[in-house]
């Protein structure tokens, strides 16, 4: 979910829900959420589960020198 972040509550609710606090809700509990968007979450996982797992590690460790370029070492170390 802290990867691939998809809506895990059911219906519209007027403010976001806890997963989308803490980062692991793309909010459609609260907002619009663009059809494409949720299709390249969705897309990215099946290729996770289908093995591809380099992808996933690139953009995790692109994350993770991020946060370290902006002092987000805290965050940093959650990535890794």
């Amino acid at each position: 979910q802290k990867v691939y972040p998809l809506r895990r509550c059911n219906g519209y609710q007027k403010r976001p829900c806890l997963y989308y606090h803490m980062g692991q809700c793309l909010g459609a509990c609260f907002k619009e959420v663009p059809q494409s968007e949720y299709e390249k979450q969705i897309k990215k996982i099946k290729s996770f589960l289908n093995g591809n797992v380099s992808k996933i590690k690139k953009e995790l460790e692109q994350k993770m020198e991020t946060a370290s370029e902006n002092l987000e070492f805290e965050r940093a170390a959650e990535i890794r």
